[in-house]
């Protein structure tokens, strides 16, 4: 994937299939993840994912959790970027129920977007790890 081209490099139908049976085993953090780079932030027009705004992916009877954060508590496209998470995930045959976790512990910060983007632009990456 490039973060010029913020969608991911295989189409999501090519990994897994948003409506077909879920994969041997289950749906996995790795296949919510790939579902959540199709939302984009509607400022940057950039995934969440690649971001650095998912936390983690929780998984329980017919339900998904996804603990998440915003760039800042203020920001105004808040509740439209959970609903587009929730949206998404419940996309995915079988799940019945997704929450979505707003969580400000760590606070987000630069460094938490992937490599690549930070690199396009203009972050400092050794300062990696870091919190500015």
């Amino acid at each position: 994937m490039s973060p010029k081209n913020p969608k991911p490099d295989v189409e999501p139908e090519q990994a897994f299939s948003f409506t077909g049976e879920p994969p041997a085993g289950g749906w996995t953090e790795e296949h919510v993840r790939q579902a959540l780079r199709w939302v984009m932030d509607p400022d940057l027009q950039i995934n969440i994912v690649d971001l650095g705004l998912v936390y983690g992916v929780e998984f329980g009877p017919g339900g998904v959790r996804v603990l998440m954060t915003l760039t800042s508590p203020g920001c105004p496209y808040g509740d439209l970027l959970v609903a587009n998470v929730r949206d998404m995930v419940q996309m995915l045959r079988g799940v019945r129920r997704v929450t979505v976790e707003l969580v400000w512990e760590p606070a987000w910060n630069p460094m938490m977007m992937n490599e690549d983007l930070r690199i396009e632009l203009g972050f400092d990456v050794a300062d990696k790890g870091k919190a500015t």
